[in-house]
């Protein structure tokens, strides 16, 4: 689709943040409670199955980050778990992911009495970067509060509208604007998405939104 003149010149940012919402046995939605410490994003250095390359862990949810996307588990009652998978469709194969602002903070995992598969100092970030997602366009992921948000960073002349994703689960979206997976025994919320120009120290506020694409599982941003 054709761009705004706003979006022709200058880097712009398009935000959205996710967080989950549990059912409870009267199947009335309620928030579970999320920890106030920072999000520490740990790169796969043994402690987590291969290809994954970091995962950030936060209450009953883990998310785990691959070159084309990212799962999200959420732990339920009676040692049950729900996933969906988001894929970024259309997405450069070959980006490159990277930790970014390292964290003082290191974990150890000793599992089993052998030591030869305990995995020691395992380095922490405070974000998560895919470098050229899109042509023109990175993908960080970071921790705002207790949710965990993901910026798209556009370089002037990139287009927008190449970001597309697609989840395995079905979705709808609410009046509010805010994109919901349900995946059963959880729903993952991607709030209403905010995009905005930067320039210096100002910031110009850009229209953006989640589209429904093609089915019920695929969506697109649209600023």
């Amino acid at each position: 689709m054709p761009l705004p003149p706003c979006l022709r010149v200058g880097a712009f940012v398009l935000s959205a943040s996710f967080a989950i919402v549990a059912l409870n046995a009267n199947a009335q939605d309620r928030k579970l409670e999320l920890p106030t410490l920072p999000l520490a994003f740990e790169r796969n250095q043994g402690q987590i199955p291969t290809p994954y390359q970091f995962f950030v862990r936060r209450s009953s949810m883990e998310t785990f980050f691959l070159a084309d996307g990212l799962d999200v588990v959420v732990s339920g009652p009676n040692s049950t778990t729900s996933q969906v998978r988001v894929r970024w469709a259309g997405a450069n194969p070959a980006t490159a992911i990277s930790g970014d602002q390292p964290l003082p903070g290191r974990s150890n995992y000793f599992r089993g009495s052998d030591p030869s598969h305990w995995v020691h100092d395992v380095s922490q970030f405070a974000e998560v970067r895919y470098k050229h997602l899109y042509p023109g366009i990175d993908l960080l992921f970071h921790g705002r509060g207790n949710l965990l948000e993901h910026d798209f960073l556009l370089e002037p002349g990139a287009d927008p509208s190449r970001i597309s994703l697609h989840l395995d689960k079905p979705c709808h979206i609410t009046r509010s604007g805010d994109l919901i997976a349900d995946l059963g025994t959880a729903k993952i919320h991607f709030l209403r998405p905010v995009a905005y120009q930067q320039s210096g120290q100002s910031k110009r506020g850009v229209s953006a939104k989640f589209v429904i694409a093609f089915s019920i599982d695929s969506f697109k941003t649209l600023v």
